[in-house]
């Protein structure tokens, strides 16, 4: 989104308490991403290490991370009856069997 680079990181909206923190998943840090929903039906952001992730969706705005770690899951882990049929691979949402 932004294509300055900037090591002060002024171009980031303040967290609640005025602070800088490069959370994407607060709604605070989140707001210039936020805003541009419209432009994109799915935007990304992370914090400068990546271990913190941030998810903007036009029709669901901010996930929350909880969320999308649940639907992560749910796409590449088989359920516990998936795997006692034996179907324990999932390959683009859909169960394949060895068959």
């Amino acid at each position: 989104m932004n294509e300055a680079v900037d090591p002060t990181f002024r171009f980031m909206t303040v967290d609640w308490d005025g602070q800088i923190r490069m959370d994407p998943s607060s709604p605070y840090a989140m707001q210039r991403l936020m805003r541009s929903e419209d432009r994109f039906d799915l935007a990304f952001a992370c914090d400068t290490d990546h271990d913190r992730h941030g998810i903007v969706t036009r029709s669901g705005g901010l996930l929350a991370p909880n969320h999308y770690l649940a639907v992560a899951i749910f796409y590449l882990l088989p359920t516990p009856a998936e795997m006692a049929q034996g179907r324990g691979d999932r390959q683009n949402g859909r169960e394949q069997s060895d068959d």
